[in-house]
């Protein structure tokens, strides 16, 4: 326990919100979608479960201590569901699918809420507004959808890139003549260097695009908007506020 909070205070700390999290909590033994949202620790592992496209931002707790004694429980959480900030599920608890869980609100030991129902207070209360067909439930299966095209096309798109800059290094750049190794200082010499270094450019800039679209494609379940902290942590205080860093989050939608 000692040394998972250490990792939570060094490591963890980036990985959260991140398929990370996901792959290490699974290797421990939790039960966790692979495109679940998960930005919280917990603990007793194997007793947690977590659905598809389901967003965890508050607390899980199935352990409890009374006294000299540990109560162990399961928790479940179902697909399309969200658990909000600061909000706390104990041990036996089971939420349906497409639930939503508002923040602060307390789900006490062995509570079962049911499918497309909304939440809040302490101890938590049903509201009258239902869930069912909502905004929020349509995106993400969209969202679902379009990841798995995304997958299906990203490797034909990679292998364009790679068939077209392979044709255009052979079609485009002319052989080096031979007297180029003795007399490199002159015109036909830097129209080959030119056109060599801007065939050299311009493959660079079709992966770029192909990396960004691999990314959307993959990472899109698992928040992209925050999978950059880690990135943003390493990267950012080098180059905060110049036009390098604009580059960077205009490939990813920013307007400036």
């Amino acid at each position: 326990q000692r040394l998972v909070g250490v990792w939570e205070s060094t490591v963890g700390m980036f990985c959260r919100n991140t398929i990370m999290l996901n792959v290490f909590y699974l290797m421990l033994g939790a039960k966790i979608s692979p495109y679940a949202r998960i930005d919280t620790f917990f603990r007793e592992w194997d007793l947690v479960t977590i659905g598809d496209l389901t967003q965890v931002d508050g607390l899980l707790f199935p352990r409890v201590f009374r006294g000299k004694r540990v109560h162990l429980g399961e928790i479940v959480i179902g697909d399309r569901t969200f658990l909000g900030s600061g909000a706390v599920i104990q041990l036996g608890s089971n939420i349906g699918s497409d639930t939503i869980i508002e923040p602060k609100t307390l789900v006490p030991e062995r509570s079962t809420l049911e499918a497309n129902t909304r939440w809040n207070g302490t101890p938590c209360t049903q509201l009258n507004e239902s869930t069912n067909e909502s905004v929020v439930t349509r995106v993400t299966r969209v969202l679902s959808i379009l990841c798995i095209i995304g997958r299906l096309v990203i490797v034909p798109v990679f292998a364009v890139v790679l068939l077209s800059t392979y044709y255009g290094v052979n079609t485009f750049i002319p052989a080096a003549p031979s007297h180029f190794a003795t007399q490199v200082w002159t015109i036909e010499g830097f129209l080959y260097i030119g056109a060599f270094m801007l065939t050299y450019q311009l493959t660079g800039v079709f992966l770029l695009l192909g990396l960004v679209l691999l990314k959307w494609s993959f990472l899109a379940p698992y928040a992209t908007d925050r999978f950059g902290d880690f990135i943003v942590f390493l990267f950012f205080p080098t180059v905060d506020r110049n036009t390098l860093s604009s580059w960077y989050l205009a490939l990813f939608g920013l307007k400036r």
